[in-house]
């Protein structure tokens, strides 16, 4: 998610202005080459109420990072054994809104639709 996303008219960004469940967890890092325009991208990490239709996550943890741009990111993974992270995928198995943490992507370069890969 990005913080202070200002390019989607309102729509998509994180905005913890609103919540009152918000954590600040004090823990940043940095990400190197997920965006073009970008070359490094610093963030923090927070725990904050999810919600996605009618399922609520309560204590969520989600990474922000601190840029504005017009496309938000949802990382989708597996969690990993042993480990206080939750995914999200995992976090609405364990909330009864889904059967199972598998997932699918359908990945395709909307300039050119006709090519295999994506950039």
């Amino acid at each position: 998610m990005f913080r202070g996303n200002t390019n989607c008219n309102g729509s998509g960004g994180y905005n913890n202005t609103p919540s009152t469940n918000m954590n600040d967890m004090h823990s940043n890092f940095t990400v190197s080459k997920l965006i073009e325009s970008c070359t490094t991208i610093t963030g923090g990490f927070v725990t904050d109420t999810l919600v996605v239709g009618d399922t609520t996550v309560e204590s969520m943890k989600i990474g922000i990072l601190n840029v504005d741009a017009a496309q938000n990111i949802i990382g989708l993974g597996y969690g990993e054994t042993n480990s206080a992270f939750i995914s999200l995928t995992e976090a609405l198995v364990n909330a009864g809104a889904i059967k199972s943490s598998a997932f699918s992507m359908h990945m395709e370069d909307p300039i050119h639709p006709a090519s295999t890969e994506v950039s």
